[in-house]
């Protein structure tokens, strides 16, 4: 089975003038058959799963997304449980909904980069992104990418340069990623003009490239302001994961869910 491609995605939804949304997991939390609920929960709204491959020190990610891979790491989520995890949820959703595996480069690097993207490829995972990777030490791994159809997608931030946004954008597969403010991901209670202006700017210099946007985006008001400002894709993690609480998983899931499809629906009206 073929998983859908992430860029054929966006560019069918930019086609029909319809905003993407892309929820985000970390796989393996609580444990591995309640994530897998989780994850078939919001692939009903979802255009793309993005879905963490838990890493020990996620120097990019908050509070959150942190104890929620320490979760996963303890309870058995490694990289080949991660790509079983990718292969049955493939399976189970029919390759409807593409998976973005994020990670960082430590054990894309244990793994070596050949390795690690053919195991990727052959899981059905349909694209990268590699939060600590730069663009300057990306080479190697865009062209194991390219050679198993993979779309490694690379991060601006408001602090890039317009110039290096600009070979950023030109490096990036599938879409940009827009990281909306400075500082790790957690839920924010309101869009920053920072991230406003970041999509205009980038916007101006990705030659037609879709944009999603994540970090700190909350809820379905937050993702129509960033996307009738211009984003392509809206990405939302940690407001979903602090729907999980530690007990009573179904009215977890059922939070979860609800969020999803509030965020979702919020976006097909933009």
């Amino acid at each position: 089975m073929t998983p859908a491609s992430i860029g054929q995605t966006l560019a069918r939804l930019r086609a029909e003038k319809k905003r993407a949304f892309l929820p985000f997991l970390v796989a393996g939390h609580p444990s591995y058959e309640e994530s897998m609920r989780l994850a078939l929960a919001v692939a009903d709204h979802a255009d793309v799963l993005e879905l963490g491959l838990p890493f020990s020190d996620p120097i990019a990610d908050g509070k959150t997304i942190q104890k929620a891979s320490s979760l996963a790491i303890k309870r058995g989520m490694d990289t080949e449980t991660y790509f079983g995890f990718v292969s049955e949820f493939t399976r189970k959703t029919r390759g409807q909904v593409p998976v973005l595996c994020m990670t960082y480069y430590n054990l894309v690097h244990r793994l070596g980069v050949h390795a690690f993207t053919g195991r990727a490829a052959a899981s059905g995972v349909s694209g990268l992104i590699v939060v600590d990777l730069p663009l300057e030490e990306s080479t190697a791994l865009q062209r194991a990418c390219a050679l198993n159809g993979l779309d490694l997608v690379l991060l601006v931030s408001p602090s890039t340069p317009p110039a290096r946004a600009r070979k950023i954008a030109e490096a990036s597969r599938g879409f940009v990623y827009l990281v909306s403010s400075v500082g790790v991901t957690g839920a924010k209670k309101k869009v920053s003009r920072q991230a406003l202006r970041l999509i205009r700017r980038v916007k101006k210099t990705c030659k037609g490239k879709p944009l999603c946007v994540g970090f700190g985006v909350s809820n379905a008001g937050q993702a129509a302001t960033l996307a009738r400002a211009g984003a392509d894709g809206v990405i939302v993690g940690s407001a979903l994961i602090d729907k999980v609480g530690e007990k009573n998983f179904s009215a977890s899931l059922a939070r979860v869910r609800a969020l999803a499809a509030s965020i979702s629906g919020g976006l097909k009206h933009v």
